[in-house]
């Protein structure tokens, strides 16, 4: 009996407490809130409909408001809007008011997109738009709401405003339009923010990528030559020679704007400042249809389409120029960025510049006039500058239109004076070289796939050389040289994307070229007179057409067509190019490409100033007959490997060239003959990097090539090596990089350039060339270092600072860029063979200094 009455007893006791259970730990909710308002001293708004019938949990009051404040939405399913520390409001799920916060970037590169617009679905009216470093909050929004996150040529994107709820940063990632069909072979290619994409072309952004050991700020064209293939012969910023071709063979457009111009101090820097440059795209071989006019490679900039939200910019300085950036709002569909450069040489002296101009002027009047100066008689004065300006309005209606109205200015100029008291005698040289363009460009997102790219460009190109010779106010010896490009052009592109897999482009592209040239030589005292005189003009009418096809993840075909023809001579030229890629494995891809292009604008070379020695080349236009237009064939053969941080790329190339004259040529001066000709390059290209960690990175490359010329009627009709043949070519760099700290060490070693060795007088003390190019110059090699620093000087404010210190040709190596012959007297006029030598760059140090806000 004792053991059933304590069992009933404790059976009463469970249901009891099990009741009991039940009853606290679900509460009626207007009687909780009740409880906490008292305790907290807070207020709760609501509508008694709202929580009617509502039960909580149980909530021990002594916690804080915000805890009960997660147990009612995530237990109970209402939502809180909070209004200060004392009132809150409840309500439901459509009208809860949430605080968003993300960032935007970029798929290809991971870089902040500033400018991107996020705007709510239900209300239309009401959006924000991205900053600098692609970071936006959006308060009181919906938390059932749908934010639309769109920028110009990237594919829109929805995102649920729950998504962002108790989130501290959302992060967003936004895919290009026009690159669908191209998939990322290599991401770091060169440094942080540079890539390779599936269609050959390698892309980057030197506004943001990481230093490369001999380009402290980033110069574009310097950074190209880190790419294999891609070399610059004589230690030139703008001489780029890719795979057998020569500078004036590269198509290098800003903006859409062909330039003629790419340089400044004679080549030392290129004449676009990277502070301004938003994406850089290089083609080595099977370039993009659009893209005419050229045999060689292709350089391809151009500057932010972004509306900015906020006024920003930055203010640099290094030891060649100064320069300073603005971007500035103009409502919010507006925006005008604007940059200026100029150089420091004629208000300080620097080391950095010094030791350019002496590598730029050896050889030249301007370093034959420095050394006569050494006597007391005798003064010489020089006098260089340049500027780069660049102006951009951008103007985006909606989401799928942006237009832009875009500048550039380039100009470089030198005056020098040498004078003789003694003899009453003033030499003068005085060099101007300028481009300008202007250019507009419209692209629109139809919708279903389809989208239009107008391009329009105006680019003018000026130079203009005048030196004189005057004893006692008359001038009795003078030369005067002029060339000038006037080139306008428009082209409209449409593109179809049916799927992911397959896209076609086709359009029309119309240029019209003005070149003229003028050059006049006088001696009054020797009665000697020689004026040429030259304009050409060409107007070109090209049809386009490309298909891009893509199979699954394994195959991709790039297939075009370029049809062209030129009235004024009734010539049609037709340039087909191809381009496939296939992935035996998702590592490892095998790569090839054929194509045909041609050439109807080149560098002509010209005598008249052979004795001041700097620009001696001028624009000249196909003339049919002594300037014939230039045609390439090349074929590529290549393979990639992508696995576990190795990366492994390695191409093979063919290519012919033909129209070759010695025009464009020139032969060292050797010979003032016109010969035609043709040129045969091969050769293979190697990069290998390992990825250690996401901090360091070790990158080589190397390059053999050949290139061989064959010109009738000029070297015993033999084959012999072009003047910037390299044939072996090695280059180490090892990059460090941290949330502060940018190094980058780099070694090239490579094979000396060719030269003509057996050279003798003849009985008129005239030069005689035996044999051309039939010896090389000793091994080139040189160490690079570079490295910056990045801080903030305010967070708050958003400003942020970099400086960077960089050492040229670290162990001083004495290197011979090239060796030239020529007659030289001596006091009692018998004359003999001078030996000329040009040299590398000596031991430099650069050190930059910029702010960004």
């Amino acid at each position: 009996m004792k053991k059933l009455f304590w069992t009933c007893i404790c059976l009463c006791y469970v249901v009891v407490a099990q009741g009991q259970v039940v009853d606290i730990s679900k509460k009626p909710l207007k009687e909780l809130l009740h409880k906490i308002e008292s305790h907290h001293g807070v207020k709760f708004s609501f509508a008694e409909k709202l929580i009617e019938k509502k039960a909580c949990p149980a909530f021990d009051c002594r916690k804080p408001v915000s805890e009960f404040v997660d147990l009612l939405e995530g237990a109970v399913g209402l939502y809180v809007n909070k209004i200060n520390d004392r009132y809150y409001t409840i309500v439901d799920r459509s009208r809860k008011r949430i605080e968003v916060n993300g960032v935007v970037r970029d798929h290809l590169f991971n870089a902040p997109m500033e400018g991107t617009t996020v705007q709510s679905q239900e209300q239309p009216n009401r959006g924000v738009v991205t900053h600098k470093d692609g970071r936006f909050n959006f308060s009181r929004i919906s938390l059932s709401d749908t934010l639309m996150v769109s920028f110009s040529g990237y594919k829109p994107l929805r995102i649920a405003a729950a998504k962002f709820y108790k989130q501290p940063t959302v992060s967003i990632v936004l895919f290009e339009q026009s690159n669908l069909l191209e998939e990322v072979v290599v991401k770091n290619y060169l440094s942080t923010q540079s890539l390779k994409t599936s269609d050959g072309a390698i892309v980057m952004r030197p506004n943001s990528q990481g230093v490369l050991p001999a380009s402290l700020d980033g110069d574009v064209l310097q950074s190209t030559q880190q790419i294999p293939g891609v070399q610059s012969p004589v230690e030139s910023a703008s001489g780029i020679h890719v795979r057998g071709g020569t500078p004036d063979q590269n198509l290098i457009l800003f903006d859409g704007i062909k330039l003629y111009n790419t340089a400044h101090f004679f080549g030392a820097i290129s004449a676009f400042n990277p502070a301004v440059i938003d994406r850089v795209i290089v083609y080595k071989n099977a370039s993009n249809v659009a893209y005419g006019n050229h045999i060689a490679g292709v350089v391809d900039m151009s500057t932010s389409n972004v509306v900015p939200a906020a006024i920003g910019g930055s203010v640099g300085m290094s030891m060649t120029a100064a320069d300073a950036t603005l971007r500035v709002p103009i409502g919010k569909k507006v925006g005008l960025q604007m940059a200026f450069r100029r150089s420091l040489a004629d208000f300080v002296e620097t080391p950095t510049m010094n030791n350019i101009a002496t590598k730029v002027f050896q050889n030249t009047s301007i370093a034959k006039g420095k050394k006569l100066a050494e006597e007391p008689y005798v003064t010489s004065e020089d006098d260089f500058d340049f500027i780069d300006a660049t102006v951009k309005l951008n103007y985006q209606p909606n989401e799928r239109n942006h237009l832009s109205f875009q500048q550039i200015f380039i100009q470089n100029n030198l005056t020098y004076t040498l004078e003789n008291s003694n003899l009453a005698d003033v030499k003068s040289d005085e060099l101007n070289v300028k481009n300008l363009g202007l250019g507009a460009q419209w692209n629109s997102d139809w919708g279903n796939g389809w989208s239009h790219h107008l391009n329009a460009y105006l680019s003018s190109y000026l130079l203009k050389y005048d030196g004189n010779k005057q004893r006692e106010n008359l001038v009795y010896d003078f030369t005067k040289k002029d060339n000038t490009v006037e080139e306008v052009s428009a082209e409209l592109m449409f593109r179809k994307i049916w799927n992911d897999h397959n896209s076609f482009r086709f359009g029309y592209q119309y240029s019209y070229d003005d070149i003229y040239f003028s050059l006049r030589k006088k001696n009054s005292v020797v009665f000697a007179q020689n004026n040429t005189e030259s304009r050409q003009y060409a107007a070109v009418h090209s049809a386009i057409g490309e298909y891009r096809w893509k199979f699954g993840k394994k195959t991709s075909v790039h297939a075009g067509l370029r049809t062209s023809y030129i009235p004024r001579f009734d010539k049609w030229l037709i340039e087909p190019r191809l381009y496939t890629q296939v992935a035996l494995h998702k590592n490892f891809w095998l790569h090839a490409s054929a194509e045909l292009k041609q050439q109807y604008t080149s560098k002509i070379v010209e005598f008249f100033t052979a004795d001041f020695g700097l620009e001696n080349k001028l624009w000249a236009l196909s003339d049919m007959n002594q300037i014939p237009i230039l045609q390439s064939r090349q074929y590529t053969l290549g393979a990639t490997l992508n696995y576990q941080g190795w990366y492994l790329d390695v191409g093979t190339y063919y290519k012919t060239i033909s129209g070759l004259t010695s025009l464009t040529s020139g032969f060292n001066n050797y010979s003032r003959g016109i010969f035609n000709g043709s040129a045969v390059s091969k050769g293979l290209d190697v990069m290998l990097k390992k990825q250690w960690s996401k901090k360091l990175s070790t990158r080589a490359t190397y390059a053999f090539g050949n290139t061989a010329l064959t010109f009738d009627g000029f070297n015993n009709n033999e084959v012999f090596n072009g003047s910037f043949n390299i044939s072996n070519a090695l280059y180490i760099a090892q990059h460090f990089t941290s949330d502060h700290w940018d190094v980058a060490l780099g070694w090239n070693f490579r094979s000396g350039l060719p030269f003509s060795s057996l050279i003798e007088l003849n009985p008129n003390n005239g030069v005689v060339l035996n044999q051309y190019n039939n010896a090389n110059l000793p091994d080139y090699h040189r160490l690079d270092i570079s490295a910056t620093y990045k801080f903030h000087l305010s967070k708050k404010h958003k400003i942020s600072s970099k400086v960077g210190l960089s050492f040229l040709n670290v162990y001083n190596r004495k290197n011979i860029l090239k060796r030239t012959f020529d007659v030289a007297y001596d006091n009692s006029y018998q004359a003999t063979l001078q030996t000329l030598d040009t040299y590398s760059l000596s031991f430099t140090p650069n050190v930059i200094w910029r702010i960004e806000f």
